[in-house]
Order: C-alpha cells, then sequence, then structure tokens
C-alpha cells in the first residue's frame, strides 16, 4: 500500500498523461490511471466560473473491472470518467473495453463507453443509459464548453471571466444492436426514423404531449412504443 500511495505521489510532479501500470490478482481503482489536465485546471485557477462536471462533488459508483465501490466524477468538458486517487488527486479511467460501465449508485444512473454517430461524424464517448425497452436504448449526451477570459473592449465593457458553461443534453437512440444516433428532433423525424413503429407513434402522440428535448417525455415515449 505504501508502495502505491508513494508512486501516486511521483504521478503529480509527471507529465499531464504518465501511466500508473501495476500488477494484481484483484483489480482496483490504482491499476490502470492517467493525470488529468482538467482537473488541475480547475482547481489551480480558483478565478474559472462555473463547472466542467455533471457533479461537482465525486460520487460512489461501481466500474466495470475494478473490484469494490469507487469516488468518481463525469468530466464532460473532456468526455473523461475520473475517480479519486489515494492522494487526493483525480485520474482517468482509460476508455478501454472493460472499464466501460459505470453505475453511479446514488442516482441509480448507468454511464457507458459507447460508440456513436452524432451529425454523420463517427465519435467514441460516455453516454448516460437512460431505458432500455424491448429493442430500444435510449441514451443522453451531457458536455460542457470552456470559454477563455476576454479583456473589455472598452471602458463601457466588463471583463469576462474564463467559466464553464454547460450545453443542452442531447439525445441518442439504438434499435438491438445497431448504431447509435440521434434521436429525432420531432414526430415526422420519429416516424421516417421508426416506420415500422408509426400507429404506436401517432397514437400516443395524440394523447399525451411530447417535448422532444425533454428527457422525461422522450423516456416515457420509447417505454410506450418500444
Amino acid at each position: 500500500m505504501k508502495n502505491i500511495t508513494l508512486l501516486l505521489l511521483l504521478l503529480t510532479t509527471a507529465s499531464y498523461h504518465s501511466q500508473i501500470t501495476m500488477f494484481s490478482d484483484s483489480p482496483n481503482m490504482n491499476t490502470v490511471l492517467f493525470k488529468n489536465k482538467v482537473y488541475d485546471m480547475e482547481n489551480k485557477e480558483k478565478n474559472i466560473a462555473g463547472t466542467a462536471y455533471i457533479y461537482q462533488d465525486y460520487v460512489v459508483a461501481t466500474i466495470d473491472g475494478i473490484d469494490g465501490t469507487i469516488p468518481v466524477r463525469y468530466n464532460a468538458y473532456k468526455d473523461d470518467i475520473e475517480v479519486k486517487g489515494e492522494d487526493g488527486n483525480a485520474y482517468v479511467i482509460p476508455r478501454e473495453e472493460k472499464f466501460s460501465s459505470i453505475k453511479i449508485i446514488p442516482t441509480n444512473e448507468m454511464v457507458v463507453l459507447k460508440k456513436y454517430t452524432d451529425n454523420g461524424q463517427p465519435y467514441e464517448g460516455y453516454l448516460f443509459l437512460i431505458t432500455t425497452k424491448n429493442n430500444f436504448s435510449f441514451y443522453k449526451k451531457e458536455k460542457t464548453e470552456f470559454h477563455d477570459f476576454q479583456k473589455a473592449r472598452n471602458s463601457y465593457a466588463e471583463d469576462q471571466p474564463a467559466r464553464f458553461t454547460a450545453l443542452k443534453p442531447r439525445f441518442f437512440i439504438q434499435i438491438k444492436d445497431g448504431e447509435i444516433t440521434e434521436f429525432p428532433k420531432n414526430k415526422k423525424k420519429l416516424i421516417e426514423f421508426l416506420p415500422e413503429k408509426k400507429d404506436a407513434i401517432e397514437a400516443y402522440l395524440k394523447k399525451n404531449k411530447v417535448d422532444f428535448s425533454s428527457e422525461k417525455d422522450l423516456k416515457n415515449l420509447i417505454n410506450a412504443i418500444g
């Protein structure tokens, strides 16, 4: 245990992407971890407004491939899952299949590493699994943006501090084991995407008002037509 702690402490003085590699019969949070740059930036530069994280504080979670429960948080700017090391610093879980499923215990949320298509471009990153119903899986993508400090252009304006801002969540859908794509933005596009569910979609929408930007509404819709 002393060797693990010493290795973590040494890592804090190394480059941001230094790697810890250890060998153990029982995988733990120190098996393979990477130092995270955004964690350092947010904690050293106290004048940055907002947060890069979905949960500012760590929450208890379980991670596939790692024994026990671990304090984690999701960095929505870097699209990384961070864990709290024994030295109190944040380390990033590698994007590998064996660590691809994270369950946040207090909220019962599932965060999964998936390949998906966004605006016609392929990506691999973390999605929140909202619900599954028969052949349908419904996901949410959380993201934050970083805006650098901006000096006031004239004496009438004010300086704009560096800040993180949360973007509106975006939603994705998967049929069986097929491609994960952005959820259709309205009734017409949804029927075009799921023509075999046309009657079920129209029946549900006739009885229920659905906001296609609402997680709750879309979750209920999927559960109804799935």
